[in-house]
């Protein structure tokens, strides 16, 4: 299924003038809201055009929509992780979908944007004198998304939900973040500061550059896990250390992105370097499951993560749950084959109690 923009046949000015009465007869009310950059948008009706730029958003819309036949363009970076995942497999039309719209570093593509015409961008709020206004300038309506807490994730959800017209969808996949998080925290509030977890989260790991995100990320918080850059004072996105840094933090758990295709637990297993680490001598090392902490999908991840963090806590059909879950978002069951490449099974399959808690 092809969702790319299609040229339109012009209608006859009679037919165009009495659509145009019928409109006004319906009279339906405005589509109010502001965004998280802190203007207020307004819609004459749920957006039936959309382009998303920012990387993990486009999987909340189809999540919130139940498909992708309003979603006419992405990043071409969000594109390839959709089609390796479950949506790709579910929606085959992803990969046909226009990535014309965004260049490096987000700058959109004023002309591919108006050849698409979409009726709304979603787009980053930050720099917004390079990625909003030139969008703006021509008239395309943006609705800016903003980073850094759950409360700006969460509130990203309500958005799409006003966009869609699909507040009802939004508002239950909130209500199950709050179950989750309230299930979660009756098992780790209660484990004193000094005994948490401690973990690094790697965004790039390899021979020539380990780089860890720095910040007290949202995700972290959730299951009771310490970032060590986080309380050694690196409250950064994403801070490169080297190898001396990380050996003498000596983290309990260490996370490998799944944005990162070379990085893999079994390659910090056999390096020479890090065999004194605690976390590679009782063989904590996992990549993280393709899933995305910063979107709908967040409360998959903090069960993940709280399951690795504590193994004896918690007593859960991981697998049962994460595909009812995925059914519920994407419309269609994964089946083994795709709960293993999610769960990053090939990979982590020989670190510490994962076959237990995620292998079939």
């Amino acid at each position: 299924m092809s969702v790319m923009s299609e040229s339109r046949t012009a209608l006859p000015c009679a037919v165009v003038l009495a659509m145009a009465g019928l409109t006004g007869v319906a009279g339906a009310d405005p589509i109010t809201f502001t965004d998280q950059r802190g203007k207020l948008i307004e819609l004459d009706a749920p957006a039936e055009r959309v382009i998303v730029l920012p990387k993990p958003i486009p999987s909340m819309l189809i999540a919130v929509d139940g498909g992708i036949d309003r979603l006419i363009g992405l990043h071409p970076a969000a594109q390839a992780v959709l089609m390796e995942g479950l949506p790709g497999k579910l929606y085959p039309g992803i990969a046909e979908i226009d990535t014309s719209i965004v260049g490096e570093g987000f700058i959109p593509n004023v002309e591919a944007m108006l050849v698409a015409e979409p009726d709304v961008v979603i787009q980053w709020a930050s720099r917004p004198e390079d990625r909003i206004d030139p969008m703006e300038r021509v008239g395309i309506t943006v609705v800016g998304f903003g980073y850094g807490s759950y409360e700006i994730e969460a509130e990203q959800i309500e958005i799409m939900g006003k966009i869609l017209g699909r507040e009802d969808r939004a508002a239950e996949l909130l209500e199950w973040h709050r179950a989750v998080r309230e299930n979660i925290d009756k098992v780790v509030s209660g484990i004193p500061e000094e005994d948490r977890t401690t973990m690094l989260f790697f965004d790039r790991f390899d021979s020539d550059e380990l780089a860890v995100f720095g910040r007290n990320e949202f995700f972290f918080q959730v299951p009771a896990m310490r970032n060590l850059a986080f309380e050694a004072g690196l409250d950064q996105g994403t801070v490169t250390i080297d190898a001396e840094q990380l050996l003498k933090w000596d983290p309990e758990v260490i996370l490998l992105n799944y944005y990162d295709p070379e990085a893999d637990p079994q390659k910090v297993y056999d390096d020479p370097r890090f065999t004194g680490l605690q976390a590679v001598q009782n063989r904590r090392v996992y990549k993280t499951p393709k899933l995305d902490p910063g979107s709908h999908e967040a409360p998959l991840v903090w069960s993940w993560l709280a399951t690795l963090a504590y193994p004896d806590a918690f007593d859960l059909d991981h697998r049962a749950e994460i595909a009812k879950q995925l059914e519920d978002m994407y419309g269609t069951a994964p089946d083994d084959g795709d709960l293993d490449s999610i769960l990053q099974l090939s990979a982590n399959g020989d670190s510490h109690r994962y076959g237990e808690h995620f292998g079939r």
